[in-house]
């Protein structure tokens, strides 16, 4: 069964543009590397250019544990001085599980 997480940062003042860069090298090491990696994506808030989600999804835990045991996994240690706040961790199912109810309010799938 599908693994997701989505991870929300808040960058130190001035340090957006070090953040953004070095997750988008991140994310062509992992998607040429690593295995059972679906999703792996990054989206900056465009009402608070310091805030960042961090959206991945493995195939598997096993994919997603495999990812963890990677050399380049332990790159994301440097991204920790570049923040003020975060990561926030949410692990999810893999896909979607809220459907809207008939009524157009969320529930649970």
């Amino acid at each position: 069964m599908p693994v997701g997480y989505t991870l929300r940062f808040k960058t130190r003042v001035g340090r957006e543009q070090d953040f953004q860069q070095f997750l988008l090298h991140m994310i062509e090491v992992v998607k040429a590397n690593d295995a059972g990696c679906l999703h792996y994506e990054l989206y900056r808030s465009v009402d608070e250019p310091q805030r960042f989600s961090f959206f991945e999804q493995w195939a598997s835990e096993d994919d997603l544990k495999a990812h963890a045991a990677k050399p380049h996994f332990k790159e994301f240690a440097k991204m920790r001085e570049m923040l003020e706040e975060g990561p926030e961790v949410i692990k999810h199912a893999g896909q979607s599980n809220v459907r809207a109810s008939p009524e157009g309010t969320p529930s649970p799938a």
